[in-house]
């Protein structure tokens, strides 16, 4: 068959559009497969979106500008949230789903925690950028399982599209 007729799910090139909705930043798409929901953010509302294998959409409002996030065990997400990392848990209270944001460490002023992902041992990655986009004052910062953060690399002016793969993270400094 040469054409085909576009269902309103699809796009030109048959791909299935799951969720409509506006957004100020999207950034990273998340399939967590214990919970087997689609996680996304906009970072800039800031907000943590969630999608249903029925379609049910949810968001929630994040305390501050929102970088990255990475399912955490034994449940929720890791977040990279302003100057700081943090859990996040979805609860039921009084019949409506509230998202609980547990801040567990702050890492700097005057930057904001951006991308990030977890490696195989299970620590979370994550470097800072300056409000300027300019200024080389970021740092990639690994916080490992006991809490405790440490400072990989310096000098950075925008930590973003950290590479995971199963065996290693790859950092790319341009």
């Amino acid at each position: 068959m040469l054409c085909h007729t576009l269902n309103e799910h699809q796009t030109e090139d048959g791909l299935s559009v799951v969720w409509r909705g506006p957004a100020r930043l999207g950034e990273c798409p998340l399939w967590h497969p214990k919970e087997q929901v689609l996680y996304w953010l906009d970072c800039i509302a800031p907000e943590l979106h969630r999608l249903d294998a029925a379609g049910q959409h949810k968001k929630w409002t994040m305390p501050a500008l929102i970088g990255s996030i990475a399912p955490h065990e034994p449940r929720g997400l890791i977040a990279a949230i302003g100057v700081g990392f943090a859990f996040i848990t979805i609860e039921e209270e009084a019949g409506e789903e509230v998202a609980r944001v547990e801040m567990q460490v702050e890492v700097g002023a005057g930057v904001r925690l951006n991308d990030g992902k977890c490696d195989r041992q299970g620590r979370f990655w994550a470097g800072t950028v300056a409000a300027d986009f300019k200024s080389p004052d970021g740092v990639l910062y690994r916080l490992d399982k006991d809490k405790k953060v440490a400072e990989m690399r310096h000098n950075i002016i925008v930590s973003n599209g950290l590479g995971n793969y199963s065996f290693l993270i790859v950092i790319y400094r341009m």
